[in-house]
């Protein structure tokens, strides 16, 4: 078991790396992903924005893999608890029905390329939420004795906001 998590270490430093590459080449903001921006940041009532981040929009494979590489710690620690299988079932949950993410490794939001546009917006807001949660209140520990509570808010209010964004913005 060592060797497998020493393995998935390596496999996962090296996807990170790839993420943060794919990071790193200029992405230019279009102007939707702007106004999603600065409308997220009003609905927070945001005072003070940092920079915009990278956005990338990625196939499945890709999106899951930088999904597997930022959760890396989650992965190991249920693997502690629950054992390998059990781990695996509650990576395989997230993966499944994933369609964005905000990675705090590389401050990069990715969103599935092969969303309808409105949709692809709302995600974009949805991740836009946690990049603002990320800088304005810090990231969740594992270690907190109640980070699941926070993650679990942490995602009504992004739900919230990208339920919005549709009501307001995809009347078709």
């Amino acid at each position: 078991m060592q060797s497998a998590k020493r393995s998935l270490s390596s496999v996962c430093r090296v996807l990170m790396l790839a993420s943060c590459l794919i990071a790193w080449f200029g992405h230019v903001h279009a102007d939707e992903d702007t106004e999603v921006y600065k409308w997220v940041a009003d609905e927070m009532e945001i005072g003070s924005v940092p920079a915009m981040p990278y956005i990338h929009f990625v196939d499945k494979d890709s999106l899951q893999a930088v999904f597997k590489a930022s959760n890396l710690e989650s992965f190991i620690q249920w693997e502690a608890q629950y054992g390998e299988a059990q781990a695996q079932r509650i990576m395989n949950r997230y993966l499944q029905g994933m369609v964005g993410l905000f990675d705090t490794n590389s401050e990069t939001i990715f969103i599935y390329e092969y969303l309808p546009p409105c949709h692809r917006r709302a995600t974009l807001a949805h991740e836009l939420c946690h990049f603002f949660q990320y800088f304005t209140d810090g990231q969740i520990s594992l270690d907190q004795y109640d980070s699941d509570i926070l993650h679990l808010v942490r995602e009504m209010q992004a739900y919230k906001i990208e339920k919005k964004y549709m009501a307001e913005h995809c009347m078709d």
